[in-house]
């Protein structure tokens, strides 16, 4: 809307409901203007424009033959989403002005469709207002528009219930009364219980304006649930309204500090006999260690409003109530005032340790051998009496560590008892398997609540009762061997197979309780692999080619120094041959080559698939000429080496030599074809002498005339043959390229007879398969947004960013299915069509399941609920339910269909105040342009986009990921 002002006097206003357009301002005969201010529908203040404009002036003028336009009606409230009915109000600056409207959608006018407006329109479900004004001698102002938005609202019976459901949006309405235990004016915080639980209301927002005392009942609190950090809270959408009962009563659950769950969250609890770790006085947002004789916990001073803030913290144990806050996974004692502090009088009885572990024995060998911890007491009552320690279904006790039973007792004969023994050791007769978190109970002397010993322990599974079957070997190719087996369990099966492996048939049988460490090279002739139960599969790489390889397989239970290995009657062999190699794509031996001067400076491969790859050294192609002289030759040939000859019978023949301090600098190439082909490997075994080159610089081309460096220094000046290579599958270029040009430029030669060698140059390669397949999916953004499963394309300074009916591009990552952190994939600038449509592909060997990973440029990153299987030709995923994204994570638009949350703009996984400030600076600059911060594509920074974020933020939106 535009207001006009003389002085402090508002005299004229008009509003359009589009973004941009003219503004009639209309005022009468020889008003004078001195400021005009730009606002949004929310009141806030776009622009400021201040000068002297009359009506005789361009601002305010009235057109020639023309007549001045009633002032849009101003309709309260405005549009938005509501819970309770309510009256709306509509009114218009011009004098004499007569209003017209209509609730059902339609253009109001004052000739048979709409209402007069004489008084307030009641409102209470969904409805689209609108107005518009009449004056004689006035054209009819323009239509104002609100929509009132009844959200659907679903009614849950209680807070058991109400935690119980889904935080994915929905409206939810506690139609049972709540209790008040506590309440902050942080975030308006309120913590509420039933019989059936307890819940945190989060009123950032302040939606909740009736006030209510500790211990008033609440019924009919109306919100959505969103879980923070951990804990699980009630987002309120409307005021609930006078409380429904007052001064009712709420008995703290007395509980100990180990026995704390998320069960507690927002409970009013008691925790007996409590010492606080600290000294000094009690600060704001400050989490105290605590003790008490079950065990560790931790006070929170989470509020600035508690009344003991800036207090002396109690040395002496005390009796704490409070309510309990969950924070990733930590459970924190929140006391609510002063008045929840008292000081313990009771009885203590405290076992150190309290927890044991680490009991153990053979099946069908036990018990255990046993372990203790103390007792000792303070304040006791009943003496003289008995202490009663109790085991647990697992674990037996004694007072003597002789006799054991289900329980036993300690006798006190006075208020104090010190430290006393008590032994614990797992049970005879239990079968294979972990015992663990099991709680022996201590009570008696007064003390309200039991104190616990949590005792965990394992009784080992004994040898495998079977070896494993169907033990084989296969050779799929020259450098590796599969084994498979069947794992044939028994009465005992085996957790694991040690799988031997060598380049004999003989092995050493392994011994219990001796785990042997994966050993997965076997260029020494040996390997050893543990394989978990179930795989029954492995597979042996790098082998060499056509060669024998022998294996064993021994399974065992158990791992570590309690391993045992089943080793008689004897274990299953098997045995399989590599392949013979393949052919390389080139390769270049030198054996027969010409010594100066006769050394020819063009030299065709002599193995291998490409006979025609080139070797120059003749000035050609990007190669320097050499010369092939009588005396002090560049270029001749030496002796050569076997080393790195890919040949089944290898020659060492002779090297190709680059000699000669005057070839400094110069370079020889050589040639090849990636036809068909990708991920390049250059292999080759060179020497030297000491005054020979002592750099090598390799370079590449596509097409023999610019070229970049790559690789590492591969020369050798010291007199016997190295291997060298150079994996050059990263450069991408070279893929399938026609031809490629490799140069090695040498340097630093200080000699006429200063040489290097070069022999065996070999150049592999893997065949390209060109199959691909298709990824179809559909995503909607909630920043581009319209109606009906469509979006508006993201516009910049001039128009669309993106041609034809493409909305906005992502990018979508592919997820290792049992490690999300691994990203198997990354497909950048997808282009994502107006429907929420979009098609892109990928390489065939991605035949397992991957977690698809939506990333946008302003969005929350957004991950399919499960992997997902891409074993077919075409792989088709909807983002259009819940269900479909991990964590419920998707957004509800009003005309039904499922959005990604918007909002994200500096992608740290959360809508909160780090996106807040672009937005600011940029709106504050009326920045425009295909920008982070335009969240809903507009074109422009300004109130769509901060009403997202805005939203996203007070809901505490972020980002779900396994």
């Amino acid at each position: 809307m535009v207001l006009g002002y003389s002085g402090t006097t508002l005299v004229t206003a008009a509003s359009n409901a589009l973004s941009t357009g003219a503004f009639v301002l209309v005022c009468p005969t020889g008003t004078t203007i001195d400021k005009i201010e730009v606002r949004a529908i929310d009141n806030t203040l776009i622009a400021s424009i201040t000068g002297t404009w009359t009506t005789t002036t361009a601002v305010g003028n009235i057109p020639a033959g023309g007549n001045p336009i009633v002032a849009t009606p101003v309709i309260t409230p405005l549009t938005g989403n509501y819970y309770t009915a309510f009256n709306a109000t509509i009114s218009c600056i011009t004098p004499s002005s007569s209003i017209y409207y209509t609730t059902n959608g339609t253009d109001p006018n004052n000739t048979g469709n709409g209402t007069l407006y004489t008084g307030a329109i009641p409102i209470s479900a969904t409805t689209t207002l609108k107005a518009i004004a009449y004056a004689t001698g006035f054209d009819a102002s323009a239509i104002a528009t609100e929509i009132y938005t009844y959200p659907p609202i679903t009614d849950v019976a209680n807070i058991a219930a109400l935690r119980a459901s889904l935080a994915d949006g929905t409206v939810y309405r506690l139609t049972g009364e709540a209790v008040l235990t506590h309440k902050s004016t942080s975030r308006n915080a309120k913590y509420v219980q039933d019989a059936t639980g307890a819940i945190l209301i989060d009123d950032v927002t302040g939606k909740i304006t009736t006030v209510y005392n500790i211990y008033d009942g609440i019924s009919g609190i109306t919100g959505t649930l969103s879980p923070f950090n951990g804990m699980l809270q009630f987002v309120p959408v409307a005021d609930p309204g006078a409380a429904t009962s007052t001064g009712n009563t709420v008995v703290p659950e007395e509980v100990t500090l180990t026995a704390l769950t998320s069960a507690h969250q927002a409970k009013l609890v008691k925790v007996l006999n409590t010492t606080i770790t600290g000294t000094g006085l009690f600060v704001t947002g400050t989490t105290y260690p605590l003790t008490d004789p079950s065990g560790a916990g931790v006070m929170r001073t989470q509020y600035s409003d508690l009344d003991y803030i800036g207090t002396t913290i109690p040395a002496a144990p005390q009796d704490m109530t409070g309510v309990i806050l969950e924070y990733t996974g930590a459970l924190q004692l929140i006391p609510r005032s002063l008045a929840d502090f008292t000081p313990s009088s009771g009885p203590i009885i405290i076992a150190t340790p309290n927890t044991l572990t680490g009991f153990i024995y053979g099946a069908g060998n036990g018990p255990s051998a046993s372990q203790s911890f103390s007792l000792s007491g303070t304040s006791l009552s009943g003496y003289p009496g008995n202490i009663t320690i109790t085991g647990s279904a697992s674990f037996e006790v004694s007072n003597d560590n002789t006799t054991f039973g289900a329980s036993t007792t300690v006798p006190f004969t006075a208020s104090t008892l010190a430290a006393v023994n008590v032994w614990v050791r797992l049970k005879a007769g239990l079968v294979s398997g972990t015992y663990n978190s099991e709680i022996v109970s201590v009570s008696g002397g007064g003390i309200l609540l039991p104190v616990s010993v949590t005792c965990s322990g394992t009784v080992l599974a004994g040898e495998p009762t079977n070896h494993a079957t169907s033990f084989a070997a296969n050779a799929p190719d020259y450098s590796s061997i599969t084994v498979t087996w069947s794992d044939n369990d028994g009465a005992q099966p085996a957790d694991g197979f040690l799988i031997l492996a060598s380049t004999s048939a003989s092995f050493a049988a392994p011994v219990d309780l001796i785990a042997q460490a994966n050993d997965a090279v076997l260029s020494d002739g040996t390997g050893v692999m543990n394989v978990a139960h179930g795989v029954q599969t492995y597979t042996w790489a790098g082998l060499n080619a056509a060669t024998p390889y022998y294996f064993t397989i021994y399974p065992y239970t158990n791992s570590g120094v309690l391993i045992d290995y089943k080793t008689t009657p004897a274990a299953p062999t098997a045995t399989a041959t590599t392949q013979a190699a393949s052919l390389p794509l080139a390769a270049w031996t030198f054996d027969a080559t010409p010594v100066a001067p006769n050394t020819p400076g063009s030299i065709a491969a002599n193995y291998g698939s490409q006979l025609t790859a080139m070797f120059y050294a003749d000035g050609t192609n990007g190669a320097s000429t050499w010369a092939s002289t009588a005396s002090n030759p560049e270029l001749t040939a030496f002796t050569g080496t076997v080393l790195n000859d890919p040949r089944t019978t290898q020659i060492s023949g002779l090297a190709i030599a680059l000699a000669n301090n005057s070839a400094n600098g110069k370079s020889v190439v050589f040639k090849f074809s990636m036809a068909g082909y990708i991920d390049p490997v250059m292999s080759f075994a060179t020497r030297g002498t000491s005054t020979g080159f002592s750099t090598h610089q390799w370079a590449w081309s596509t097409d023999g005339s610019n070229f970049t460096n790559f690789g590492t220094n591969t020369a050798n000046t010291t007199t016997t043959f190295l291997a060298r290579s150079l994996d050059m599958s990263a450069i991408n270029e070279l893929d399938q390229a026609a031809d490629v040009y490799l140069r090695l430029t040498l340097t630093g030669a200080t000699s006429t007879t200063g040489n290097s060698r070069i022999d065996n140059l070999v150049i592999n390669a893997t065949a390209e398969t060109p199959t691909f397949k298709t990824l179809n999916a559909s995503i909607l953004l909630e920043g581009l947004y319209l109606s009906a499963g469509t979006m508006r394309k993201a516009q910049n300074e001039t128009g669309d960013q993106f041609p034809g009916t493409v909305a906005d591009q992502i990018t979508i990552e592919l997820r290792d299915a049992a490690n999300y952190s691994n990203v198997a994939q990354t497909i950048s600038n997808v282009n994502l069509n107006q429907d929420g449509s979009l098609s892109t592909t990928l390489a065939a060997d991605f035949t397992g399941s991957y977690y698809i990973t939506v990333v946008h440029r302003n969005s929350i990153t957004t991950t399919t609920a499960a992997p997902v299987s891409f074993t077919g030709s075409t792989i088709n995923y909807a983002f259009d339910a819940p269900a479909a994204a991990y964590g419920n994570n998707l957004l509800q638009t009003i005309d039904g269909y499922y959005v990604i949350y918007g909002g994200d703009i500096n992608q740290d996984g959360f809508v909160d105040g780090g996106d807040v400030t672009p937005f600011d600076n940029d709106q504050f600059n009326f920045v425009s342009g295909y920008l982070a911060s335009d969240v809903d594509g507009n074109g422009a920074v300004d109130t769509g986009d901060g009403t997202i974020v805005d939203n996203n933020q007070f809901n505490f939106v972020g980002s779900a990921t396994p």
